[in-house]
């Protein structure tokens, strides 16, 4: 792996630029949307319980571990508690409302092997390290990255949310699902699939990998905000994205992300993204002297 840096982050809102700078941390911050129009929606989960899905052992294909590096995200989340105009709270950004795509596994589908997709009936989806499979078997590999999402409504920090975010691995396959759409059945695994519940200061934490990329979308990352961890009022299913250039020289940075370079689909070809509004876009910016094997750290903050 070469070295190519922690990446710092800018929002692509002047407006934020200077609440965000406030932080201290490596942001990787969308810009905002127009159309918050999930607020209050059904949760589209089902209303008898639904199957659980039980993870397997399969042999990790890399060595490299997940570890994050640099100024820890959760150390900065009590930054955003004050709603005063020209403060951390204005930088709340409105995504626009996504689809939550074939391989959600929120109890909405089938998991193409005839069972319903859905890990929020599992109660170890409550974690914030989603690297591995539910039962912290078949770790997987990549290059690693800190989530932060912050969350606001009426421009106070929002507590008590439940926040699930899923994403393919670094060869482009989606956990929980069979088909030929996923490239192969991966019924049997739960990694990159996770659930935390904002704090007082509206903050949750992940631990993941940076997201492959496949034929037909760009990079990118689906969650879906709940009001609570009953997950049964859905009040926003987005995504975030990021800038080609900066995905490229990810994946140029490990040979493990080869196929991610075999299959260059740049936002403007993407059918989420491809509006060419910039709302969830991700700017990396430019990058910092440490090498970017200590970890990728992204924060977004998201109105609701």
């Amino acid at each position: 792996m070469t070295g190519i840096g922690i990446f710092v982050a800018k929002l692509t809102r002047r407006s934020a630029l200077g609440a965000f700078g406030a932080l201290g941390v490596g942001l990787l911050a969308a810009c905002g949307g127009d159309d918050d129009s999930s607020a209050g929606t059904t949760s589209p989960r089902a209303s008898t319980a639904p199957s659980t899905t039980t993870a397997t052992t399969p042999t990790p294909t890399s060595t490299t571990t997940p570890t994050t590096g640099g100024t820890s995200p959760s150390a900065t989340a009590s930054a955003v508690t004050t709603g005063t105009s020209g403060t951390a709270a204005d930088t709340y950004l409105d995504f626009p409302e996504e689809t939550n795509g074939p391989f959600p596994a929120d109890g909405s589908n089938d998991n193409g092997s005839g069972e319903l997709a859905d890990v929020l009936a599992d109660s170890r989806v409550m974690r914030s390290d989603v690297t591995a499979n539910l039962d912290g078997s078949d770790q997987q590999s990549g290059i690693p990255m800190a989530l932060m999402m912050m969350l606001g409504s009426g421009g106070a920090a929002l507590a008590g949310a439940a926040v699930y975010i899923w994403h393919c691995s670094r060869d482009g396959h989606y956990s929980v699902y069979n088909g030929g759409m996923n490239g192969g059945d991966y019924s049997d695994t739960t990694w990159f699939r996770g659930v935390q519940v904002t704090d007082a200061s509206g903050a949750v934490n992940f631990t993941t990998v940076f997201p492959g990329r496949y034929s037909g979308r760009a990079t990118h990352i689906h969650f879906e905000v709940y009001e609570d961890d009953t997950f049964s009022n859905l009040l926003l299913t987005s995504q975030i994205g990021f800038e080609d250039d900066d995905a490229d020289a990810v994946y140029a940075s490990d040979s493990s992300y080869s196929a991610s370079l075999r299959n260059p689909t740049y936002n403007a070809q993407d059918m989420v993204f491809g509006d060419g509004d910039g709302s969830q876009i991700t700017d990396l910016g430019d990058s910092a002297s440490a090498d970017i094997a200590t970890g990728l750290q992204a924060t977004v903050a998201i109105a609701i």
